[in-house]
This record gives structure tokens, C-alpha cells and sequence, in this order.
């Protein structure tokens, strides 16, 4: 997905991307959807850019097919998604708790999951050696 592809589109409530060509989502490409709740990307995708999801206040759900892996994420991808409540592989239902699944990425950049709600816990599951400090910023979290 390009730069800037979506980019305040105030109209789109969910995305299911397809192919098996695509390869990352870029910078930009979804900031400010404030009307996206939803979006499922598939395990083709690599990378997540910078700002990707930035602003998209009513996004709930992020799952990725379920072979992704070795998914990179860049700084603030998902800062300002305030409505997360899952973000992980495509699960049948979803868990009863704020859930993020940390199985499909290698590597999340300074404040990634920065979701601005300091006041709300998610459960992290499958972290790693990833840095929770450093991907959440603000966002709570517990291991």
C-alpha cells in the first residue's frame, strides 16, 4: 500500500487486503481513518511504516493471516489507536480481554503500540525479546 494511499479517508470502516504480492503498508497509508475499525492484512506483508494506522481512533481489530511472521513495525505505526482491543494472527473469536500478540513481529519501533490510553492494560502474549517499554511508550501493558 502506498504512502499516503488512505491517508484521512474519514469513510472507510474496515479492510480486508488480498494478494500474495503485497509487501508492506506505507507511511502514512491509513493516518487519521477515523472511522476504520477494522483490518486484516495478510501474511505477505513485511513491513508496517511509520504512521501507518497514526490516529485511527475507532481501530479495534489488527489481525494478520495466520503464517505472518518476521513483521516489521516502525515507530508510531499504531499511535493514537485508542480503541485496540485486539492485534495479533486472525483468531475465530476474540479473546474477552485487550489482547496484543506479539508472535508475528520481529522487530517494533519507538512508541509502535503507543495506543494513547495510559489508563488501559493489555495482555501481551508471545513478546520476545522485544523492548514492551519501548513499543508501548504510555500504553500499559502486562506481560
Amino acid at each position: 500500500i502506498p504512502m499516503h494511499a488512505f491517508n484521512g479517508a474519514n469513510n472507510i470502516k474496515s479492510v480486508v487486503l488480498k494478494g500474495d504480492k503485497l509487501g508492506a503498508i506505507g507511511e502514512n497509508a491509513f493516518n487519521g481513518c477515523v472511522a476504520l475499525t477494522s483490518i486484516e492484512i495478510p501474511e505477505t506483508v513485511k513491513t508496517i511504516y511509520k504512521n501507518a494506522f497514526n490516529g485511527c481512533t475507532k481501530l479495534a481489530s489488527v489481525a494478520f493471516g495466520s503464517n505472518a511472521s518476521e513483521v516489521v513495525v516502525k515507530e508510531k505505526a499504531f499511535e493514537g489507536c485508542a480503541a485496540i482491543s485486539y492485534l495479533g494472527v486472525k483468531v475465530d473469536t476474540l479473546p474477552a480481554v485487550k489482547t496484543v500478540d506479539l508472535s508475528v513481529f520481529a522487530q517494533i519501533g519507538n512508541k509502535a503500540l503507543d495506543f494513547g490510553n495510559e489508563h488501559v492494560t493489555y495482555k501481551v502474549t508471545n513478546a520476545g525479546e522485544i523492548d514492551l517499554g519501548l513499543a508501548f511508550g504510555e500504553t500499559g501493558y502486562a506481560e
